[in-house]
C-alpha cells in the first residue's frame, strides 16, 4: 500500500462521512459522522476519542510525509550537485597530475641532456 493509496482512501472517507463526533451516553460513546450516521460504539472514552481523531491524525501524518518527501528531494538535488562538482574537481586534478608528470619527464630529459653535455666537455 502506498501513501497515494492512503491519501485516496482518506479523501473518499471524507467525502462519505465528513467529520466525526462523539455522542456520549451513560455507558458508551457513539462515534457518528457529520450526517449523524453511526460509525462505531466504544465503551472506552479513550477509544472513542482515538476513532474520532483518526481522520485529523491521518491528515497530519500525510502532511508530514509531504514535508519529508520535499526535504528528501531537496537533499537529493544538493547531493547530485555536490557529486557533479566532485567529478569536475577530480577531472581537473587528473589533468593537473598529467601536466605535472609531463613536466617532470621533460625536466628529467633536460637534466640528462645537460649531464651528457657536461660529460662530453670533460
Amino acid at each position: 500500500m502506498s501513501v497515494d493509496d492512503i491519501r485516496a482512501r482518506r479523501a473518499a472517507a471524507e467525502a462519505d462521512c465528513g467529520g466525526l463526533t462523539i455522542k456520549p451516553d451513560q455507558y458508551r460513546r457513539t462515534v457518528v459522522d457529520s450526517d449523524g450516521l453511526w460509525v462505531a460504539d466504544c465503551y472506552s472514552p479513550e477509544i472513542a476519542v482515538h476513532i474520532a481523531a483518526a481522520p485529523a491524525d491521518i491528515d497530519t501524518l500525510l502532511a508530514m510525509v509531504d514535508a519529508l518527501t520535499g526535504e528528501r528531494d531537496s537533499l537529493r538535488n544538493t547531493l547530485s550537485t555536490a557529486c557533479d562538482e566532485l567529478r569536475a574537481t577530480v577531472a581537473e586534478r587528473d589533468a593537473l597530475a598529467a601536466q605535472l608528470a609531463q613536466a617532470q619527464r621533460e625536466l628529467a630529459a633536460a637534466d640528462m641532456a645537460l649531464m651528457d653535455a657536461i660529460h662530453e666537455r670533460e
